[in-house]
């Protein structure tokens, strides 16, 4: 619940400008991530593979129920890695590198930890893959700096057509397009869309 009540934060703080109370509210949640973890809160990330995501009741795979704290974790991920690709967007669209290579190098960090743990090898699970977050997150924020010291020619079609090759996920468009609309650049976000549909 502490986590969960942290997350929700994240996106009002981040709309409402205050980038380094959200980056303070990340790093909060990844140490009580850690502590979940060891102190037995969460799940050991290592009995998803080890467990292919069940409980084992005895010792036959036929007695074992789907443990439910698995689907926790793997959401609480999820969320978290949204909340970094999030803050380092939104540092990157206002010009505020510091903040962003700072949550950039925590997300980096997380995102290893959590791939070796091979939890998306596991049939059934709902797929969280870190450093493919950290990649997307990595890209938007890089388009979104651009976009910010573009000015008026980021609303050119021209402009999105070079960025839109960069952008491997779906999320990745979305991020973009959902930070252009806050800004009101309605212009950019049509453009974008316009080349994402026409792919």
């Amino acid at each position: 619940s502490e986590i969960q009540s942290r997350l929700v934060m994240v996106p009002r703080l981040v709309r409402n400008g205050e980038l380094d109370t959200a980056r303070r509210i990340v790093t909060e949640v990844i140490e009580l991530l850690h502590r979940g973890i060891e102190c037995g809160g969460l799940v050991d990330p290592w009995n998803i593979l080890g467990f292919q995501g069940l409980f084992p009741l005895f010792f036959t795979r036929e007695d074992s129920i789907p443990d439910s704290r698995v689907e926790i974790l793997l959401d609480i991920m999820g969320q978290i890695f949204d909340a970094c690709t999030v803050v380092m967007s939104e540092s990157a669209a206002t010009g505020r590198k510091d903040l962003h290579d700072s949550v950039l190098n925590d997300f980096r960090e997380l995102a290893e930890q959590w791939d070796r743990y091979a939890t998306t090898t596991v049939n059934d699970l709902t797929q969280v893959e870190g450093m493919k977050s950290v990649e997307a997150a990595t890209q938007v924020a890089r388009v979104l700096a651009e976009w910010r010291t573009a000015g008026e020619s980021a609303g050119d079609i021209s402009f999105w057509r070079q960025h839109v090759e960069d952008f491997d996920a779906t999320s990745s468009f979305a991020q973009v397009v959902t930070a252009l609309l806050d800004r009101s650049d309605h212009v950019a976000a049509m453009g974008l869309l316009m080349q994402w549909l026409s792919r």
